[in-house]
């Protein structure tokens, strides 16, 4: 019996905010086999059942790890009301920006679900999580002649907020 069962992947899938042609692009199957795995006509692969829980179990670490950056923020100073994170569009962007993210969500979407958690939570807080859609041209410029760096990518991240209100 599979570690997961059908219902099960389902939600997990759901919960990612994922179709299921995608999950099966993040798990690199065929979308008939993961099709067959949700409907229960085929047993679900315990490597796949592993490497979804796995993936679930990364977003959710790094929802929390959002959530400790922001914690460490609001410690730091007043509470602020409004924090911005870098969202990373298309999975070109994505992979060639945050390749180390990349290679733990494999697509950009499940990134965005860690977004769209971590920005649940903050609310309840009373503080607005506000994705910055990355635009490498407008960082380019702001770094001129400066490294890449995440200091710098939330620098940036910080006058593009400033700049939307």
């Amino acid at each position: 019996m599979s570690k997961l069962t059908p219902d099960q992947m389902d939600d997990i899938i759901f919960g990612m905010g994922l179709t299921h042609r995608e999950a099966a692009g993040v798990l690199r199957v065929q979308a008939k086999d993961l099709f067959s795995w949700i409907k229960g006509t085929s047993e679900i692969p315990d490597s796949k059942a592993a490497e979804l829980l796995k993936l679930e179990e990364t977003v959710e670490d790094y929802v929390d790890d959002i959530l400790a950056t922001i914690d460490d923020i609001v410690e730091g100073k007043d509470k602020p009301i409004s924090v911005p994170i870098i969202r990373y569009l298309g999975n070109k962007l994505f992979k060639e920006w945050k390749p180390d993210l990349y290679q733990v969500f494999r697509y950009h979407k499940v990134y965005s679900t860690v977004i769209t958690r971590a920005r649940i939570e903050l609310h309840r807080e009373d503080i607005t999580l506000v994705p910055v859609t990355f635009d490498p041209e407008s960082y380019q410029n702001f770094l001129e002649s400066n490294e890449d760096s995440e200091a710098n990518r939330a620098a940036w991240a910080r006058i593009e907020l400033t700049n939307q209100k």
